[in-house]
C-alpha cells in the first residue's frame, strides 16, 4: 500500500476518534492541532486514505472504511 507515515497517524486518529458508523466529525483545524500537521499535509493524508480506499471525506466529515481485501491469484 505504502501510505505514508501522515497518512497512517491521519488513519490510526480516525479510527481512534470515530463511532460506530466509522464518522468522524472532529474539525480539520483539531486534527492538525492533535497531529502537529499543516492543512496542506491533512489534505494529502487525506488523498492518499482515500485513493487506497481507507476512508471517505465529505467536509467536514471523515468516514472510516472497512480494509479492502484484494484476491490473491493463485
Amino acid at each position: 500500500m505504502g501510505l505514508s507515515h501522515s497518512s497512517l497517524a491521519l488513519y490510526l486518529l480516525l479510527i481512534s476518534v470515530s463511532d460506530g458508523e466509522g464518522l468522524s466529525y472532529w474539525s480539520d483545524r483539531t486534527i492538525c492541532e492533535a497531529l502537529d500537521m499543516t492543512s496542506s499535509s491533512l489534505r494529502e493524508a487525506t488523498a492518499e486514505l482515500e485513493k487506497a480506499d481507507l476512508v471517505a471525506y465529505a467536509a467536514p466529515i471523515f468516514q472510516v472504511l472497512s480494509i479492502p481485501v484484494h484476491e490473491v491469484a493463485r
